[in-house]
């Protein structure tokens, strides 16, 4: 009988951890679906993600089109949040923790991050910050890397694979959150380019219908007055 109880109260524990981990998935996905700018979505869903992996700072790094990663971090506590995101620190693919996950396209625990330092330059940053461990997740969506989500804690050996299988999902939802932010970008310089293209063509026309008239009087004016004087 106790140990039945006992698999009752764990199958209880177990489901209402899935139901909360639920109920977060659909708080980021509504958060994300109201809001275009990732890193601003990224602000507001710190709490949520540390919630779900007690940490002491969780990061965002987004991958740009010359290959370098621009950096957010939110901090967890509520009397330290910002309440807009701020671009920090700009790293290279090269010898980076960041870098190496997007290229492996697989989630980096890093028990250590004294001994991580002196490959990573990224993880240098964090060890001199005073953290000790962290996790850094890929942001993959149809097999394409174009971030990562980072957790990091100042104490050593804080995570482990089950912190990891609960923020890939998340780590998901911001893949395709940039993604889409990406398309709309894309599709807004194309809409001003082909604005632009018009305008230009218009303006075009009009300068060449008024220099024809020009022209058109300047050689009424060289048949009725062929003398140069």
């Amino acid at each position: 009988l106790r140990t039945a109880q006992l698999a009752a109260h764990a199958y209880e524990t177990a489901t209402r951890k899935e139901i909360a981990q639920l109920r977060i998935h659909s708080a980021m996905l509504d958060i994300l679906a109201r809001s275009v700018d990732v890193p601003l979505a990224f602000q507001a869903l710190a709490r949520q993600v540390a919630d779900l992996v007690p940490c002491d700072r969780v990061g965002l790094a987004l991958l740009m089109d010359n290959d370098e990663f621009q950096t957010y971090t939110a901090r967890v506590n509520e009397d330290e949040r910002r309440t807009r995101p701020r671009p920090e620190v700009v790293f290279k693919a090269d010898r980076t923790a960041i870098g190496a996950a997007v290229r492996e396209r697989e989630p980096m625990i890093i028990n250590n991050v004294e001994a991580a330092a002196i490959e990573f330059l990224d993880v240098n940053v964090l060890h001199t910050s005073g953290f000790r461990s962290g996790v850094i997740l890929p942001l993959v969506t149809k097999g394409r890397a174009v971030g990562t989500l980072n957790i990091v804690s100042r104490k050593a050996n804080a995570f482990s694979q089950q912190h990891v299988d609960a923020l890939l999902p998340v780590s998901e939802i911001f893949a395709v959150a940039y993604v889409a932010h990406q398309l709309q970008v894309a599709l807004t310089r194309q809409r001003t380019v082909e604005t632009i293209t018009e305008l230009t063509l218009g303006l075009s026309s009009e300068i060449n219908g008024a220099l024809q008239s020009i022209i058109g009087h300047c050689d009424l004016m060289e048949r009725e007055h062929p003398d140069d004087a």
